[in-house]
């Protein structure tokens, strides 16, 4: 999981600056080059963009079905939350809010969707955090995967950060494991192995 300071370098790289109908267009058509994962980004970037224009509404995009046909050994699911979402005060809600629950690479993400049908499958198998990175987070990812394409390039470019800085070595307590969890551990290990160690060569 990167911190505050790496999700904004992140955001404001090359597609946090692509924004207006031609650039979204060449964004799309770069982030399709690499497949699967980069579907998964431009949906989620659609999502981000539906907040800021009408608020959440996950069902003017096809996240969910893409997270169903395929998705790239992420964790995710649905859970309900009682917190009222995008407002100054994190009063509780009346009712539960069902949300949208994705272990990203650069962490959770959670998107609130606008209609309250309750909680339905896949049901969410973690813990749902804070929301007040998902917007940060989504845009690191989509930098991440307009830059490095597979999602080994991607964990391997997450690992080099957190290598970066020792205060991101430890894994999150009560985080859920899954394929990209499993990558950067792997990336992060065999950078350690490569060190010498202090003294000499082994």
């Amino acid at each position: 999981m990167l911190n505050k300071e790496q999700l904004q370098t992140l955001a404001a790289g090359e597609a946090g600056q692509m924004f207006g109908l031609q650039r979204e267009r060449e964004l799309h058509v770069r982030l399709s080059q690499a497949g699967v994962l980069g579907e998964i980004a431009w949906q989620l970037r659609l999502a981000a963009k539906e907040k800021w224009d009408r608020g959440y509404c996950l069902r003017r995009t096809e996240l969910e079905q893409q997270l169903k046909r395929d998705d790239c050994g992420l964790n995710w699911g649905w859970d309900e939350v009682w917190q009222r979402f995008d407002e100054k005060s994190a009063r509780r809600a009346s009712e539960p809010t069902t949300v949208l629950v994705i272990d990203l690479p650069v962490g959770q993400v959670v998107l609130n969707d606008d209609l309250h049908t309750g909680r339905r499958p896949p049901e969410y198998d973690g813990q749902v955090g804070g929301h007040e990175l998902t917007d940060l987070r989504i845009a690191a990812f989509v930098e991440l995967v307009l830059q490095h394409r597979t999602p080994e390039e991607v964990c391997y470019a997450i690992a080099c950060l957190i290598n970066a800085n020792d205060d991101l070595r430890d894994v999150a307590e009560g985080s859920t494991p899954g394929m990209f969890d499993e990558l950067i551990d792997a990336e992060i290990a065999a950078g350690d192995k490569a060190e010498p160690p202090p003294g000499g060569e082994r």
